[in-house]
This record gives C-alpha cells, structure tokens and sequence, in this order.
C-alpha cells in the first residue's frame, strides 16, 4: 500500500512541524477519512526524550481517553506520546471535548480545532473545543503529551452535548483504521477461541509450582543462575512486589526487591527458600580471577549478571563476591550465566557486550571467553555471530556434544527503524554449532519465533539429550502465551512440531525458561508466569517427559 504509507508519513511530518512552529494555532490541514477495517481503541506511540525524538516503540489500543503516568507506570523520567484515532460523534448537534491534563498536553481535532494545556507541571489545567458534529460521523483526533522531569502526571478527555455535564467516552466510541494499524506496525493478535491447538504435538507433563508469595513478584531464571547436580537443582531468583505496568514488567521498581534461592533435592518437584547473601571479598583484583577458583569442583557454581560475578564451591551454601569481570575493551557487559567446564584448568563462558567502538560495530552480542584458572584470566576465544550481521545475539545456552564440539541457542532480534513510525521487530531463536572448542561458529537454523513482534522475545534454554538428540524450551510472548519445547533429532539442523507445555500462561510477562535433565531422563523447566489462579509473577516448573511426545 505505497500510497496509503506515503500520505501518513507526510501527514506525520507536517503535523509534528506543525506542533513545534505554531503549537497554539488551528492546523490547516483536511482531517483524514478512516480506510478499511476498523479497529476498537486508540493507539499510541512513544518517544525516548520528551521533544518527540528517539522513536522507542508503539503502545496497545486503550479503550479508554483517561491515561496516567508516574515514574513507576509511565516510560521513564523524560519522555514524549502521541496518541491517534478516531472518535464516533455520539449525536447531532454541539459537542464539546473537554481537556484536563497535569503536564503539557495538546488535544488536535485537525480542521475542527485545537487546544492545548501548557501550565505548571503537576496542576491539571482545563481546556475544550465545541463544534458541530453528525451523529455516528467518525471524528479523527491526535493528543500529544510530554512527560518532562518525572514524577506523576497524564491527561483526560470527556465529552458532552449542548446543555449536558462532561462524561466519560466509552471505549465503544473510539477506533483505530488501517491506515493508522499499518502506520504503527501493528495489527490484533488472533483470537485465542480461533487458534488452532491441533498443530501442536504434546508430551506427558507435570506442572510444580515452584514459588509464589501473594502480593510479591518473582522472576526471571535465565537472568539469575540455574543451577544442578544430578537431582540436585539451585535456582537464584528476584524478588519484589507485584504492580500491574501494562507493556512493562509486572514488578513495582519503587519497592525494594533482593536476591533470594531456592532449592531442590528430588528433581525439581520439592523447593525450599534460601538467603543468597555471598560473601564480599576481603580484596578483589580488578585484572584478575580469584585464586580458588576451580571449574571442576563438584561443588562449583557461577552466577554472572553484568560485568559482575559470584562463585561457590559448595553448591551454593556459601556464594563467594561480588566480583568484576576482567575488561577487554569491547564494551559495557550484558551477560547473563552460560557457562561450562571446558577442560581441566579451564572454563567456557559466553558474554555479551552492549554497545562499543570496536568491530564487530553492532550492539547486544555474544562472545565466547576462555577462563585460565591457573594465570587467572580470560581469553577471548569468539564471535557467536559476524560484524555483518546486524541482528541481535544474546543469552546463550551452551552445551557440549563432544571433546571441542559445542552447540548453543541464542535469543535474536532484528529491527527495522523508522524516523516517522514505531520500529517493525522479529523475535527468535536460533542454534549455532562449534567444532574448534568455541572459537568459531556456524549458524544450524531458526529454532522458533518467540513472539509476533510485539514484545523483547524470550531466551532458550537448551538440553543435550544424547546421541543426536536435543531440546529446546522457551517462551512465547504471543497468543496464545506459552511455554513450548521443540525436539531436534539431528543436533540443531532440523526441529519437530512445537510441544505445548503450558498453554495457560495469561500475559506476555512470561517465560525465560532454564532447563536441566533428571536422573530418571525427564526434563525439569523452570519458568515465571502468571495464571489466572495466580495474577503475580511467579515461577513455576514443568516436569516432561521427552521420549514421550507425540
């Protein structure tokens, strides 16, 4: 549709250059007629600074004109949104649009009129537009509002005809076009009465709850360290307090939040609480790694969050740091714990930078690092993928098949941006494979899409099952939301059917699942999620049988 692109993103142009040259004046261009399907609901994008710079993403339609922000619901300290639709006129006659808002705020309604709220930031400040309408005309709107210096703040539109108080505008009255739904990159997900549960393939299953406390959030596995020794199992997690943040994270950053573990002795299926409180260093060579560490103690464990790192030699009784990661100049770490025995004296562990000057020249990346237990440093050893690739690569879960030859799964990001519109992104996960002890790899295939854009994705956790045989668990952040696994047969090259391992997860705030193989051969994966019985993030397990699928 070139045409339909080309007229919004110079209506866009003219209406920003509008905003900033005359933002107290009537705009003179005609309103735009709604094209095709309608959709219910007004739609938003938002902006990294508060001047309309820095596109960052596209919210969901709400079906509501009354929006409020502060630093822990809203999009950061400094930022700007521009809200667009269309409003169905509810009679013949005079209406009038009433404006409240706490900070600047302009409500446009193109040819018909404009007001805008510009008084102290924190007072709501009143303003309307009266004018003529149709009943059932569709009448085309935009609010534009920036959040500056924080703190709380948002804006209100009500309605009323001639002689009647301001009320509310229920969300039946306000849509969205396909112009706008194409202008935003974003269409309705599917129906989850529509979906087709069918072309998933199912495995014998049991699902443990792992924790949950009411009122408290927890999470994130593959962002802490997971841990096991035969049935075994240690699991470090966060934990903070539940709040509802829509496209955010269910957890209140306001609150205080810590690291706590929790641990099993029969193969996941029984969990205690723990303190995770490791011990500081009397002192910490910058340069260097800590004398005692030894990758082949059956009691060893890393945990590594950042450029950061904590250790154990009894399975996490005690925790040895916070340590710093060594600097090689690359850039800011981002890592997460992917690590290995590599050989005697020496320990594998996957990395990833942020942003840096050095080549490869694209940001949030994996390497692979050799750690010398005996001169007490780390090597670099390789890219998980090439500087031409401009695609995110991050959070690898490595395991070995044979004496140098490995295989991971890494959670991947592409992104096409625009200066005028929300970015378009895809999600998925991908295995690679390394026959050189992880100095070069070669990419196997996509393993599976973990959303339809909409969201960050979801990190793998993978299971070498001997033979040629592997596991892939992850999230899905997509209806309908779902834990699922794919089995390859071939060590990565090929994947069967996706196996449906929980299929009541209600939010996209879901997944970033580890993995590990019991002594009975059935995989325990461990996951946060929310469920309608639990409404807080918590972390749940899945205990599966692999031979069993079908």
């Amino acid at each position: 549709m070139p045409d339909k692109m080309s007229h919004s993103k110079s209506f866009l142009f003219l209406t920003l250059f509008a905003l900033c040259a005359a933002p107290a004046t009537v705009l003179s261009e005609e309103p735009p007629e709604p094209e095709g399907v309608s959709y219910p609901g007004v739609i938003a994008k938002v902006y990294n600074e508060p001047d309309f710079t820095r596109i960052k993403r596209n919210l969901e339609p709400q079906d509501s004109l009354v929006t409020f922000f502060d630093d822990g619901q809203g999009h950061g300290i400094d930022w700007s949104g521009i809200w667009e639709g269309y409003l169905i006129a509810p009679a013949t006659g005079q209406l009038t649009l009433h404006l409240r808002a706490w900070k600047p705020t302009t409500l446009d309604l193109y040819s018909r009129g404009r007001v805008v709220t510009d008084g102290p930031t924190g007072v709501a400040v009143d303003g309307s537009i009266i004018f003529a309408a149709e009943k059932g005309e569709a009448l085309p709107f935009k609010i534009t509002y920036v959040h500056a210096k924080g703190g709380r703040g948002g804006w209100e539109v009500k309605w009323s005809t001639s002689g009647r108080e301001p009320g509310a505008i229920p969300g039946t009255a306000l849509f969205i076009d396909d112009r706008l739904a194409d202008f935003y990159n974003w269409w309705p997900e599917p129906d989850l009465d529509s979906v087709d549960f069918s072309r998933f393939a199912t495995a014998e299953k049991e699902n443990i709850v792992v924790y949950y406390e009411p009122g408290r959030a927890t999470g994130w596995p593959a962002n802490q360290g997971f841990f096991a020794w035969g049935d075994e199992i240690l699991l470090t997690f966060d934990k903070g307090y539940h709040l509802d943040r829509g496209l955010n994270h269910s957890i209140d950053p306001t609150r205080p939040h810590d690291n706590r573990q929790l641990r099993s002795l029969d193969g996941g299926r029984t969990w205690s609480e723990e303190p995770f409180n490791p011990i500081a260093p009397d002192k910490a060579d910058a340069d260097r790694l800590p004398a005692d560490l030894d990758f082949q103690d059956p009691g060893f464990a890393l945990k590594t969050y950042g450029s950061n790192f904590v250790y154990t030699l009894d399975r996490g009784q005690n925790w040895h740091g916070q340590f710093k990661w060594p600097d090689l100049g690359l850039g800011a770490y981002t890592n997460r714990t992917d690590i290995l025995s590599l050989r005697p004296g020496f320990g594998l562990l996957g990395f990833s930078v942020e942003a840096y000057d050095n080549p490869p020249k694209h940001s949030d990346h994996t390497f692979f690092v050799e750690l010398d237990q005996k001169d007490r440093t780390i090597h670099l050893l390789g890219w998980l993928t090439p500087s031409s690739d401009p695609a995110r690569a991050v959070m690898p879960n490595t395991v070995r098949i044979g004496p140098s030859h490995f295989v991971t799964a890494a959670r991947r990001k592409s992104v096409e941006r625009f200066l005028d519109r929300p970015p378009r992104s895809r999600n998925w996960i991908e295995a690679f494979e390394s026959r050189d002890n992880a100095r070069t790899w070669q990419p196997l295939g996509e393993i599976a899409e973990t959303d339809d854009g909409r969201f960050n994705g979801n990190p793998p956790s993978l299971v070498y099952l001997g033979g040629n045989r592997l596991a892939a668990i992850y999230g899905f952040r997509g209806v309908p939301y779902s834990i699922r696994a794919r089995i390859s047969d071939d060590l990565g090259e090929n994947w069967g059917r996706e196996i449906l391992l929980r299929n009541d997860v209600i939010d996209f705030d879901s997944g970033y699942v580890r993995s590990a193989r019991r002594s009975d051969g059935k995989i325990v994966s461990i996951y946060y999620l929310k469920t309608l019985e639990r409404i807080e993030l918590h972390l749940e397990a899945t205990l599966w049988d692999p031979d069993s699928v079908r």
